[in-house]
């Protein structure tokens, strides 16, 4: 789970459409929630990924649902308020169900950042605090084939890659320092890792996390600065990896 910032709101859904829709969902039951403009405009929020799991959406057998934060069965008059609909996977809809945040809070990526309530240990998310324990519970983002698994996969591929980089620039540090090609190769490839952590990537918090927790990318970061060879796109990829962390 990362921090995520609300678009403006779509301007078919103004405050007058919003009060038409809720009276609408009051009266009938239906679901005023699935005008294409407004599917697309949920789907945005999170780039294209569950809001809480960040597995991506609208692939086979994985599409999304809008998720009402505060519940529609209790909160009828915000079903369509922006900002109550999040885009998110089946799993995590079915599981969060008509949970009541306001009896008993969960993360809202939109409103806190899950830094101060996560960290992630070996592919599973650990609670920070009792906010950060009810989410995991509630959305079962421990769910072992759903979620961990898929993390732990993508933790292993990227040690993996830190493994053949640090390894390529031990042995390779004098040709890099004398042939700007395969320094810069070097730095295209250890920066595309990096940018595997951003916001619009699949499971950005976990790469994030695998690349700050290495060993491996520790040490390539400090032979590279030792170099005078870290440059301003790398310390713009680092930053963003610290945003995305959850590290203990």
């Amino acid at each position: 789970m990362i921090r995520l910032t609300l678009p403006p709101r779509p301007g078919r859904l103004t405050e007058e459409e919003q009060d038409r829709l809720a009276r609408k969902y009051e009266s009938t039951d239906q679901a005023v929630w699935g005008a294409p403009y407004l599917k697309e405009a949920v789907f945005a929020i999170a780039q294209g990924k569950c809001a809480y799991s960040e597995c991506r959406l609208n692939q086979e057998g994985n599409y999304m649902e809008i998720d009402h934060f505060f519940p529609k069965s209790v909160y009828p008059q915000k079903v369509v308020e922006w900002g109550n609909l999040l885009p998110a996977s089946k799993k995590c809809n079915l599981s969060k169900g008509d949970h009541d945040p306001a009896e008993e809070p969960i993360v809202n990526p939109l409103t806190d950042n899950p830094q101060e309530h996560f960290c992630l240990v070996e592919a599973r998310f650990r609670g920070k605090t009792q906010k950060g324990k009810s989410t995991i519970a509630v959305l079962a983002l421990n769910d072992t084939i759903h979620f961990v698994k898929p993390r732990f996969d993508i933790s292993n591929k990227v040690r993996g890659i830190l493994e053949e980089r640090k390894d390529e620039l031990d042995g390779g540090l004098e040709s890099f320092q004398s042939k700007s090609s395969s320094l810069k190769k070097f730095l295209n490839k250890l920066k595309g890792l990096m940018e595997q952590a951003s916001p619009s990537q699949e499971y950005s918090a976990t790469v994030a996390t695998a690349i700050l927790q290495s060993e491996d990318y520790e040490h390539i970061e400090q032979v590279l600065r030792r170099e005078s060879l870290w440059d301003e796109e790398l310390e713009g990829l680092l930053g963003g990896l610290r945003a995305r962390a959850l590290l203990k």
